[in-house]
């Protein structure tokens, strides 16, 4: 379980459209010349995936290629390369994707996609401790994630910014001590994680008098 508090050529995509255009930049500006490209308008015979670590989910490679395949079309194309990679990239799935190329015989080319996925949660859990105070209930907690449903692709920021939510929640009612602790455990592959918020209101913070003077 993780917890966590509040040759060939290269080309990568990375998440903002600036960093795209900057990558898509260097992309082009390292491909000689369509007369010198040994890879131009040969026929590719392949298209690999591969994902970064230990990730190994067959199902989700193939999803990935075939939408590779799909800006790639028949033939080797710088382009269409580039499409590729940035249709890989609109999928929301992906952290990051590069493709290296291999000569194959006198006419073919085999593509190479290495791809860092996003983790997906397949379950949201939330857990809530014993307040001192008014009561806090599961269904008030869940209320106040946001975006954040079964099948969603999730980073540690989106994590962080569900738990502020509700830390804000707790504290708008006086729960000022509260504490979310965020636990990730893999399921069925290293990428499908379930998620758990684990709630702790602790004492609830109360006026013991209130005077007026007139």
């Amino acid at each position: 379980m993780n917890r966590i508090s509040q040759n060939t050529y290269t080309g990568l995509f990375s998440k903002g459209w600036l960093t795209i255009c900057a990558c898509l930049l260097v992309f082009l500006a390292c491909q000689p010349l369509s007369a010198q490209n040994p890879y131009e308008n040969r026929t590719i015979s392949g298209i690999d995936i591969a994902f970064e670590g230990a990730d190994r989910d067959i199902s989700a490679a193939e999803q990935f290629r075939t939408v590779a395949a799909g800006a790639l079309g028949s033939h080797y194309s710088s382009v269409r390369v580039r499409d590729a990679l940035e249709k890989l990239y609109e999928t929301d799935r992906i952290v990051s994707a590069s493709v290296a190329a291999t000569l194959i015989g006198e006419s073919e080319v085999l593509l190479r996609f290495v791809i860092k996925r996003k983790s997906v949660a397949r379950k949201i859990e939330v857990t809530v401790g014993d307040p001192v105070g008014d009561a806090v209930t599961e269904q008030e907690i869940r209320l106040q994630i946001n975006l954040l449903t079964p099948g969603s692709t999730i980073t540690d920021k989106v994590l962080n910014e569900n738990s502020s939510l509700i830390l804000t929640y707790l504290r708008d009612r006086g729960f000022f001590d509260a504490n979310v602790e965020i636990v990730q455990t893999p399921l069925a592959s290293e990428k499908e994680i379930a998620v758990e918020f684990r709630v702790n209101p602790n004492a609830q913070a109360k006026v013991g008098s209130f005077e007026l003077d007139i």
